[in-house]
């Protein structure tokens, strides 16, 4: 692929540029070279996904404006352009740790708060991923191995840290969730319904609108025997109070919950996004979001703190336009037909549930 105006994008200038890909401040052409750019280079990959984190955190932080403005005045330069470089180059991860340390004094600050004067506290966006209980499983296995008197060494299990919840985009492999689930991971681990654990990677993403695709790895890899049998529903008419369900990980066991679209925006007013009121739990973040019909419409990515059921979800318009952006060797045909349309509840669930997976992930 080839660019009129080629973007010289490097460890001294990411910083700039991840704010403007964050800000949307870039055409398509733009996004395009920088994605094909990360790519191929893993090292500058990792240090834009560190910038990205930094941006989103700061984002949703209720100071955020006030800590952006900080570390704008701490990395002023102080005449030539080349003092900035060099002082991003050796002061960014120092500015992330430094964000880092404020937002998490914030967040406890807030919590203090929070427990004091329950009443007079502002909800929060809650990310719905979940810690993976790796101390509890190698006891359990522990004292299995125990009980049974076994002897002979068993190879240890993964031990992961995240988990979340992602449904098929098609047959072969391919798999929607939220950016969060898996950003920053050194391994992506795929289980399916069959409790068969494959390895993932990623291969498209939006930090901004909290969206990543997945494929896994295995070549001769099938959801099942026929095509997917749901479609993901770009700009549905009419939908606030339709009513939704969705099926999710935040267990190890699949989990259904209802419920209905409550606002046609999300959080701070999202246009690309709902606002549900739908049970939702750490580990559900990724499941997708089905109207009666079986069309998809979106997939559950946070919800408010210090609430019940007021939950937010991407637009599955959002996941088809980044499909949409994909470089040309990543071939994803969306779901078109919708096999469950006319079948009642428990049918579509039991039909669905093999095209919706746990994701583990290390960081």
């Amino acid at each position: 692929m080839y660019f009129k105006n080629r973007i010289m994008l490097h460890r001294y200038n990411i910083e700039e540029w991840a704010e403007k890909y964050y800000n949307r401040q870039l055409t398509q052409e733009e996004k395009a070279e920088i994605d094909t750019l990360l790519e191929a280079d893993v090292v500058l990959r990792k240090e834009w996904d560190e910038a990205m984190e930094v941006l989103a955190a700061l984002a949703h932080a209720s100071d955020a404006e006030h800590i952006r403005q900080a570390l704008r005045s701490a990395r002023q330069p102080e005449k030539a352009p080349g003092r900035l470089i060099a002082f991003i180059r050796n002061n960014w991860k120092t500015s992330a740790i430094a964000a880092s340390f404020a937002l998490a004094a914030i967040s406890t600050v807030q919590y203090m708060n929070s427990s004091k004067e329950m009443g007079n506290s502002k909800s929060k966006f809650t990310q719905l991923s979940r810690e993976v209980e790796n101390i509890k499983n190698s006891q359990n296995s522990i004292i299995k191995t125990i009980e049974d008197k076994t002897l002979t060494p068993k190879a240890p299990e993964p031990q992961y840290d995240l988990g979340g919840t992602g449904f098929a985009l098609t047959n072969d492999g391919y798999i929607a969730t939220n950016y969060h689930v898996v950003t920053g991971t050194s391994d992506i681990s795929i289980i399916t319904q069959d409790n068969h654990t494959y390895n993932a990677v990623m291969v498209g993403y939006d930090a901004v609108l909290d969206l990543a695709i997945l494929k896994i790895t295995d070549k001769d890899f099938k959801f099942g025997k026929s095509p997917v049998p749901y479609n993901l529903k770009y700009q549905p008419s009419q939908v606030l109070g339709l009513k939704v369900f969705s099926v999710g990980y935040p267990q190890d066991n699949l989990v259904y919950n209802e419920g209905y679209i409550s606002c046609e925006r999300g959080y701070q007013g999202d246009s690309l996004s709902y606002q549900l009121e739908i049970v939702a739990n750490p580990g559900q973040s990724g499941s997708p979001v089905i109207d009666k019909q079986g069309n998809v419409l979106g997939l559950i990515n946070g919800k408010k703190s210090n609430t019940s059921g007021t939950t937010y979800a991407v637009r599955s318009k959002a996941l088809l336009d980044l499909i949409g952006r994909l470089p040309d060797h990543i071939r994803i045909t969306p779901p078109r037909s919708n096999a469950i349309a006319r079948l009642e509840r428990t049918e579509q669930v039991s039909q669905l549930k093999n095209y919706i997976v746990t994701i583990k992930t290390v960081k």
